[in-house]
């Protein structure tokens, strides 16, 4: 299965089925998928978590995702990157746990109003609270396998539209949360600002500003929980940033290293006004045409490597990044906060290395959470980015010359303005 497929159509796919063909990824999750005898009334338990669609937008599909048999501490695992990732949790593991969880899902306008539809109502209430929350729930059909990939979100398995929910617990809510929360004359991203420099997890932010439950009442609505996620790690990176750019300028390069399932992190910070890049470095790979072996791929006979990137200077952007998606806001998250603490600025680099172990894209939080890991170790120091660069060059398994291919790096040091990127 799949031994001819054009390595570089895996790379750009994991499981979306641009090839037309029976999927080696989706094939493997189904055999080991584990059945559950589901039925069409079930009590479910949900961590809490929910999930928005974005197709038919502005019509799409609002779920609140839950597990069956699940105790509400167990239930817990299933939807939280910090456990996954301080547990060291494998691509299959991960993958287990999300598979587990069932969309229970009712479609609705992003637009809400007094006469918007219960059941999308009773997912907002779950989507604000702070315990898990044992639900009641009443399917039309019994729940099917779809599984679904992102390079955004976590992957998500059974799916079936639902026809009554009801809550059997009290909902608590975080009363830092639920403070704004209410206040309906707060912008979204204001609101979004506010509970982070609060201390609340962007995790909970992002359930509560996909919800539709941030901002003026006028502007309030739905948000696809694929937009959600880099909506709020843009907010806050950008809000850190704002502060970051009034720091003095670090005194010497400074290279940072993590790795996490396969992902492999090298962060490279240069004494100069704040500008940014990413850059991602993909092995291809051929599927084990032996799926039943539950083996990761192996790395292609070609050794081909995929390259994408892109950057900002010290203004900004003004439009979506083309190539690198949602984990360019996450990484870029991860070293803001890095040096908001230090209250430094700097030129960053981040050069991320994808082996072929990372069979299964499992969503943006890796990024996020390998580049943290990445910034709370001891770095490296270098007289010279040069020699920096070099470093970096020797410990990777791909043999790319970041000076070609890199944008800041073919820049002047200490530049303000990298005028050569093309925003």
């Amino acid at each position: 299965m799949g031994a001819i497929i054009n390595p570089r159509l895996c790379v750009r796919c994991k499981g979306k089925n641009l090839c037309g063909r029976p999927c080696y990824f989706l094939e493997v999750l189904k055999l080991k998928a584990k059945h559950l005898n589901l039925k069409k009334h079930e009590m479910l338990a949900s961590p809490p978590s929910i999930f928005v669609g974005r197709f038919g937008y502005p019509h799409v599909f609002i779920g609140s995702l839950g597990v069956k048999g699940e105790n509400q501490a167990r239930c817990l695992l299933h939807d939280s990157p910090k456990e996954w990732f301080s547990k060291g949790l494998s691509v299959r593991e991960v993958l287990e746990r999300r598979l587990e969880m069932i969309n229970s899902t009712v479609k609705s306008c992003v637009r809400m109003n007094s006469a918007s539809n219960a059941i999308v109502e009773r997912i907002r209430e779950t989507a604000m609270a702070s315990n898990p929350v044992d639900s009641e729930i009443v399917f039309r059909k019994k729940p099917v396998l779809e599984i679904s990939f992102s390079h955004v979100f976590s992957p998500l398995g059974l799916r079936a539209p639902v026809e009554k929910i009801r809550v059997v617990d009290n909902l608590k809510v975080d009363r830092r949360v639920e403070k704004i929360v209410y206040d309906t004359d707060l912008r979204a991203t204001e609101g979004v600002g506010e509970l982070y420099r609060r201390g609340v997890d962007e995790n909970y932010i992002t359930r509560v500003f996909s919800a539709g439950l941030l901002g003026t009442k006028r502007e309030r609505k739905l948000v696809p929980t694929r937009w959600s996620i880099t909506a709020v790690d843009d907010i806050i990176g950008r809000n850190l940033l704002n502060e970051i750019k009034t720091f003095e300028k670090i005194d010497t390069s400074a290279l940072f290293y993590s790795e996490y399932n396969g992902n492999r992190f090298w962060v490279l910070l240069l004494p100069r006004t704040w500008c940014y890049e990413l850059i991602e470095i993909t092995h291809a790979f051929t599927p084990n045409p032996a799926p039943q072996r539950m083996l990761q791929p192996t790395p292609s006979r070609r050794t081909e490597i995929y390259i994408t990137r892109d950057a900002e200077d010290y203004y900004g952007r003004k439009s979506y990044v083309e190539e690198t998606a949602g984990g360019y806001y996450a990484a870029r998250l991860g070293v803001a906060e890095y040096l908001h603490r230090i209250k430094k600025q700097a030129g960053v680099l981040v050069v991320r290395e994808i082996l072929p172990y990372y069979w299964a894209p499992l969503g943006v939080w890796l990024v996020r959470e390998t580049v943290r890991d990445a910034m709370r170790k001891a770095p490296k120091y270098f007289d010279s980015a040069e020699e920096a660069v070099r470093c970096i060059e020797l410990e990777m398994k791909a043999k790319v010359q970041l000076h070609r291919v890199s944008r800041i790096l073919r820049t002047k040091h200490y530049q303000t303005r990298l005028s050569s990127l093309s925003m």
